[in-house]
């Protein structure tokens, strides 16, 4: 664990680190509405309906 929080020193290292949980949580994210039969159409709009209905996605 020391050596984990020794490399997160960085404003840098932590935003790598903050994308990596980001990208590996969207990705289990897919694959668990893919095993529900979900087409890709679907999980698009599940990710971007909140965004759109915000005005951020348009």
């Amino acid at each position: 664990m020391g050596n984990i929080k020794a490399n997160l020193r960085t404003i840098g290292s932590r935003c790598r680190l903050a994308g990596t949980e980001v990208l590996s949580s969207l990705i289990r994210f897919v694959v668990k509405m893919a095993h529900k039969d979900m087409d890709a159409r679907k999980i698009m709009d599940l990710l971007t309906k909140p965004l759109e209905s915000s005005g951020y996605w348009r």
